[in-house]
């Protein structure tokens, strides 16, 4: 199969996403997560300045993957309801690290936000 095939499963249906089974991706704008990935490739070890090209794989991958983990959320998600962060949640539930990472993510924004709060007052 296709490498860049995504399965979920779950008890009534596996449902597959696949480059031909999704439809046409939108015009994307290039470098829209640049800046972000500059830092988060420093942070991992990357040189300073990584060469465009490099950053623009990289951008492409992570833009791929939200897409598919988006368009398997969409599928699982009830049609009346529409598409919640439950369904993406459910999805990364498959993969503890990530689950917990994304946990500790949402934690980590509620706290802030409180903190913020806080503040205000």
């Amino acid at each position: 199969g296709d490498s860049r095939a995504s399965t979920f499963k779950n008890s009534s249906r596996n449902l597959t996403v696949t480059p031909s089974t999704m439809p046409p991706k939108r015009v994307q704008k290039k470098n829209m997560l640049a800046e972000e990935l500059l830092a988060m490739m420093y942070g991992f070890g990357d040189d300073p300045h990584p060469l465009k090209e490099t950053v623009s794989t990289v951008e492409d991958a992570v833009v791929d993957y939200i897409v598919s983990v988006t368009k398997l959320a969409h599928l699982t998600a009830p049609r009346k309801a529409g598409l919640k962060f439950d369904n993406i949640l459910l999805h990364c539930r498959k993969d503890r690290k990530k689950y917990q990472r994304v946990k500790d993510l949402l934690l980590t924004q509620e706290e802030i936000k409180e903190a913020k709060q806080s503040y205000k007052v």
